[in-house]
Parts: structure tokens; C-alpha cells; sequence
């Protein structure tokens, strides 16, 4: 028996419920850009460039916000979780999502931010992630990655970059892991919409009980501000 999705009002065969995992969210942020000084030195001259020092003492990152207004500069590996409201109710034909918020935490470089979503089956369970579909919407629906909301069938696969563009500097100081999000200047953070739409396809049948553990992503490529 295939499962159906949302559309089916029959009641006539009841949908076999594939759990999807809670959405995990880390960032993992690379660091471009260095500055370059050049000058004569000779025996009769010395340069002290700068009695500080050159460069940044704030180190280049991205943060994410969770639902409780928390900044999270989360190192590889130790992830922050997102909710999936839905997650349950992820079946054949159907479609849940999740919202994070990311922003770039340096009071003067402006990020270039990529988000990626990747996945794997949950151990002991069937893999259902050839059949996940991505789409990534920005503020007001701009469709990121993907069909759009109206198509999620359309979504990406699973390890497909979204570009988010370029995040305004801060434009003040950074805010502290775990610290209470303040928001920094005009630009400076966006707050994306993940669709995961699950492909109503014969070959799910063979696939009851299966889950997926997803997890986003984000590369940052830090920014001049002129």
C-alpha cells in the first residue's frame, strides 16, 4: 500500500507515518581575507607599524538564533537543535518546515553566507533521503533554493548550496555565545524558512518506519566593507 499525502480525504487508507528527525543546525564559518603591508626597511629607517597591531581583535563569525532569542557561535560538531513542529507528520506527499536565524556577528566585515542541508537515515531504519526534496526560502518567500513554496515537490536534493548573499557587518560588537541576541545593523541578519517536502513515490512503499536526521550547514566568507 502506497501512503498518501496531505490531499488524501478518502479515509479510505490511512497514511503510514515516517518520522523525520529533529533538524539540527551548526555553523561552521571560514575565515578569508588578509591584509597585506609592504615597505622599505633599510638601516637608516624603521617602521613600527601600528604600536596595536594590525588586524581584528574580534574574530570573523556567524551566529544563529534560537526560539529563545540565544546567540549560538557553535563550533563543528556541537550542533544546535531546531524544532520541527511537524515532523510527524512528514509522509509521502507531504511537506514540514523549520526557521533559522542567522547573522553576522563582526562589527566590521559583512559575510557571505551559503547554507547547505545534508542528511542521513537514522541507524536501523530505512534510508528515505534519496526522496527528500530542500527548498530554502528568504524573507517574504524569496525562493533561495528550489521551486518554491507552491512546488516543494521541485526542491533540491539533499547536499545542494542555497546562496543567501551577502549579511551586513554588525556594525557593533560581537554578541557572546549563549548571550541574549540584540539585533546590529540593517542587513545584518536574515531569517530563512527550510522546506522538506517528501517525493510521494512508489519505491517509499518498502520504506515504512524510515527517519532522517538532517543537519544546515552555513559557510561564511567574511567581506570588506567599503
Amino acid at each position: 500500500m502506497t501512503p498518501r499525502g496531505a490531499g488524501d480525504v478518502t479515509g479510505a487508507r490511512l497514511p503510514v507515518r515516517q518520522r523525520l528527525a529533529t533538524l539540527a543546525v551548526f555553523a561552521l564559518v571560514l575565515v578569508a581575507g588578509t591584509v597585506a603591508t609592504a615597505a622599505a626597511f633599510t638601516d637608516a629607517a624603521h617602521l613600527d607599524l601600528g604600536t596595536a597591531g594590525i588586524g581584528s581583535a574580534d574574530p570573523f563569525a556567524i551566529v544563529l538564533v534560537d526560539a529563545g532569542g540565544l546567540a549560538h557561535d557553535a563550533e563543528p560538531g556541537t550542533p544546535m537543535p531546531v524544532d520541527v513542529p511537524d515532523r510527524d507528520a512528514l509522509v509521502p506527499g507531504r511537506t514540514v518546515q523549520a526557521e533559522v536565524r542567522v547573522a553576522s556577528n563582526h562589527p566590521a566585515l559583512a559575510a557571505d553566507v551559503r547554507a547547505t542541508v545534508a542528511g542521513e537515515p537514522v541507524a536501523g531504519t530505512p534510508d528515505v533521503t534519496p526522496y527528500l526534496r530542500i527548498t530554502v526560502l528568504g524573507p517574504g518567500g524569496v525562493v533561495l533554493l528550489g521551486s518554491g513554496a507552491d512546488a516543494p515537490e521541485g526542491g533540491a536534493v539533499l547536499g545542494t548550496p542555497a546562496d543567501l548573499g551577502v549579511l551586513a557587518a554588525r556594525g557593533a560588537g560581537p554578541v557572546g555565545d549563549g548571550q541574549p541576541w540584540t539585533a546590529g545593523a540593517a542587513g545584518s541578519d536574515t531569517t530563512l524558512t527550510i522546506l522538506v517536502h517528501y517525493l510521494d513515490d512508489s519505491a517509499t512503499t518498502a520504506l515504512n518506519g524510515g527517519q532522517a536526521r538532517l543537519t544546515v550547514r552555513f559557510d561564511a566568507t567574511s567581506v570588506a566593507v567599503a
